[in-house]
């Protein structure tokens, strides 16, 4: 995949778990402070993410995320 699919994937999932217009969801976007989602939202995104890439993300990276861009670089790193 590439990051731009990688970011599509985050970017609906993230709109989805959390009812958010996907348009208002960029790289630059904050999780929690723009998103309002915490780390267990964060959770369940990956978990979705995963399945979608045939990847496995340890919990403990999780809390790292501050924005979409350090989830889609952090999936992309494990996929290529």
């Amino acid at each position: 995949m590439t990051k731009q699919e990688i970011f599509k994937l985050v970017r609906d999932v993230l709109s989805r778990q959390l009812g958010e217009n996907k348009d208002n969801i960029t790289m630059e976007t904050q999780i929690a402070e723009d998103l309002g989602a915490d780390s267990l939202d964060a959770a369940e995104m990956l978990v979705e993410a995963e399945c979608d890439m045939g990847i496995s993300v340890p919990d403990d990276d999780v809390i790292a995320f501050r924005t979409v861009s350090d989830i889609v670089d952090y999936l992309w790193a494990l996929s290529v």
